[in-house]
């Protein structure tokens, strides 16, 4: 497949299915002008059913911040995991918008440029996707299967054994062998329409979602970080502030520590159970209600709070700024920063 295009183009590669055979064609793509190119990123594929993004930390920036920033430069950065990956994500926009120029935009994802200091033209989307597995890998008969070379309408019985990185699917189907018996066919690559649940006859959705950024040309200082999810409006991302709890012991972008337990003792006849903490311990590991230890206001500008959630779990909030003047306020849990911005950004 090809079309014409005005300017440098890009030959990129897209497989295309038939009959469980990969193919490959030749799509080409015009390249963005300026010498400025937007890296696309491969989908992402995560080993849980569901895809869950929690912002460790945001900081917005400006020159009264930061020395190293220009006098009318600006840096958001975003610090997010997605699930139970241990590796969080950082992604950080940096607008040098100069007086009586067009603003300058350079966008880093893990310290890797996918977009270079160039002046901005005209908005920029900027798209990394995340998929995520499908329930009932591995569970005999938990799908049907239509095979596509067949014209007519047969589901037949399916076990996916795996679902592949492009989203494509290794499927194990009972097909009639002509003699009034039933034998497994193994069916490497099978698209997701042509798969169903045997029990309800829902269609197979394979859990997709993506962070969107957006930086517009109109007003680049106010960039945003979306979660988009199959289809639906976005949602920024500040609305997925989240901290672990207990705290974990090396800072939250390290691997958590092990969770606080209650133990009991079960006799050999299976006649009493004893354990070391009384019942108000008991019932509030349970329950894992916050509770306010204290609170501070040590000047006019810093905020204290100590809570408890659980009878083992304690955490210290503290909210200030650094003067009076400043627009930026710091937010910090157990003396790491959640969010440092201005109540605009």
């Amino acid at each position: 497949f090809g079309s014409s295009h005005v300017g440098s183009t890009n030959e990129i590669l897209e497989p295309i299915f038939n009959n469980g055979v990969v193919l490959q064609c030749c799509l080409r793509v015009a390249a963005m002008p300026a010498g400025a190119t937007m890296k696309k990123l491969r989908t992402t594929n995560i080993e849980e059913p569901e895809v869950d993004f929690r912002v460790l930390r945001f900081t917005c920036h400006d020159s009264s911040m930061l020395s190293s920033l220009g006098k009318h430069c600006k840096e958001m950065r975003w610090c997010i995991v997605v699930s139970h990956d241990p590796k969080p994500i950082d992604i950080s926009v940096v607008v040098d918008k100069e007086v009586l120029a067009a603003p300058k935009v350079t966008v880093q994802c893990n310290s890797e440029v996918v977009y270079p200091k160039a002046k901005l033209t005209k908005d920029i989307t900027w798209r990394m996707p995340f998929r995520g597995l499908i329930r009932g890998i591995h569970v005999p008969n938990y799908f049907e299967m239509r095979p596509e070379h067949m014209i007519a309408e047969h589901w037949f019985p399916a076990t996916v054994n795996l679902q592949r990185e492009n989203g494509t699917f290794q499927v194990t189907v009972k097909m009639p062998d002509g003699n009034g018996k039933f034998r497994d066919i193994d069916f490497p690559v099978v698209r997701a329409h042509s798969l169903r649940e045997a029990q309800t006859k829902a269609p197979v959705t394979v859990p997709s979602c993506a962070l969107v950024l957006n930086v517009p040309v109109a007003d680049p200082l106010h960039a945003t970080l979306d979660v988009a999810r199959d289809g639906l409006p976005g949602e920024l991302i500040t609305h997925f502030f989240n901290r672990p709890t207990p705290a974990p012991p090396n800072g939250v972008e390290k691997s958590p520590g092990p969770d606080p337990r209650v133990s009991f003792d079960v006799s050999k006849d299976h006649t009493s159970i004893t354990t070391k903490v009384g019942y108000a311990t008991l019932e509030h590991f349970l329950s894992g209600r916050p509770r306010t230890i204290s609170r501070e206001c040590p000047t006019r500008l810093k905020k204290i709070w100590c809570v408890q959630i659980g009878p083992y779990a304690k955490h210290t909030i503290e909210l200030s700024k650094e003067s009076a003047k400043s627009k930026i306020v710091t937010l910090s849990v157990d003396g790491e920063t959640l969010c440092e911005a201005a109540a605009e950004d």
